[in-house]
């Protein structure tokens, strides 16, 4: 089973502050923008294995690196830029749609960054199912607390993405039940797109303009998205984390994903002689998501629930409890922070870059 990733990064400084991420992604390959100005993404083409993955990320991480540092800036993997500092974005049909429907929410958008994971389509119902049961794992790979210099919650960037971009969509933002077929959920993702076309068209927005700029799949915005465009299944809960723990969370997820994939899905503890995977009802999973926003892996059901998963979350080391501890941070403190989010970037990279497996070997040491 292919699978490919996805992660956006901040650009700074070496004061680190926020910087224009134009000229590093016009010079390197596997690199686009994104809505902010400082942000931008690097991607891998579809790749046959975790340890080709780990390979291909560390080259391309490795040339956009040295892209940034011969401009005197720096990769910083953050799922918040920290602080409160107003964030150009940039101008395009698309966002101008989505800023018409959202209002002042789709803000918040722009102070966000994260990881998509792309897994080949197989066994579809039970990779949307797996990986709907996987959705705590977010806070793994958790890198801040902090948004626009306030503690919101143990994982901002998930808990601001959720609750804050789509409070006037929550369907669309939100991780959505675990689907009885792969056709359920593409009823799902049309009647989101519908939604998305009546609350356009309340603004004044004709269906054609919004259709020049959006596909029913990329009208969603929630933790998983069935990309029959690109023939993937897309996870995109993870924080903009560094890269190693990228690749370990990569490996973790294909490993389950394939379980489910071979074995089938099946929900709740009734009893059964296959060997399908067990996940949990909805209801009990929402509560564990609830509560890995709140606590991230501090919250004691968050570690049975990714342990039951298959999980060891001892071997994660999450930026993000590093530097808890303040409700508050100043713009110094912020900058501080981003310099060391770059530092662990670049010692990731170094070792990403000799890596023949992205697991617990590399981890330590």
């Amino acid at each position: 089973m292919r699978v490919g990733i996805e992660i956006e990064y901040w650009l700074v400084d070496d004061d680190g502050v926020l910087s224009a991420a134009d000229e590093v992604i016009t010079a390197c390959d596997g690199v686009d923008s994104e809505m902010a100005t400082p942000l931008l993404e690097v991607k891998t083409p579809p790749c046959d294995s975790v340890e080709e993955l780990t390979a291909v990320l560390g080259d391309r991480l490795g040339r956009a690196r040295e892209a940034a540092r011969s401009r005197g800036t720096r990769l910083v993997p953050l799922g918040t830029p920290l602080s409160d500092e107003q964030i150009p974005r940039r101008t395009s049909t698309r966002i101008d749609v989505q800023q018409a429907v959202l209002g002042d929410d789709l803000a918040h958008a722009g102070y966000c960054a994260g990881t998509h994971l792309h897994f080949e389509q197989a066994s579809v119902t039970d990779q949307l199912r797996a990986l709907t049961a996987l959705d705590p794992a977010f806070a793994l790979v958790n890198t801040t607390p902090y948004y626009r210099n306030r503690r919101v919650s143990a994982c901002a960037r998930p808990y601001v993405y959720r609750r804050r971009c789509y409070r006037s969509l929550p369907d669309h933002g939100q991780l959505w039940r675990y689907p009885d077929s792969a056709d359920e959920w593409r009823r799902r993702v049309e009647k989101r797109f519908d939604a998305f076309l009546a609350a356009a068209a309340e603004c004044g927005i004709d269906r054609e303009t919004v259709a020049s700029a959006f596909s029913p799949e990329d009208a969603v915005w929630a933790p998983l998205c069935l990309r029959d465009d690109l023939g993937t299944v897309e996870w995109r809960t993870p924080d903009a984390a560094s890269p190693l723990e990228l690749c370990r969370l990569a490996a973790d997820v294909a490993d389950v994903v394939e379980t489910a994939v071979e074995d089938g899905t099946r929900i709740g503890a009734s009893r059964s002689n296959d060997d399908a995977l067990s996940l949990p009802p909805f209801e009990t999973l929402r509560d564990c998501v609830d509560a890995a926003l709140e606590r991230g892996l501090a919250a004691p059901r968050v570690g049975r629930h990714l342990s039951r998963m298959g999980f060891d979350p001892a071997e994660y080391r999450p930026f993000g409890e590093e530097i808890d501890g303040r409700e508050r941070l100043d713009a110094d403190e912020a900058r501080r922070i981003r310099l060391r989010a770059a530092d662990r970037l670049d010692r990731d990279v170094e070792r990403l870059r000799g890596a023949t497996t992205p697991r617990r070997e590399l981890s330590r040491g």
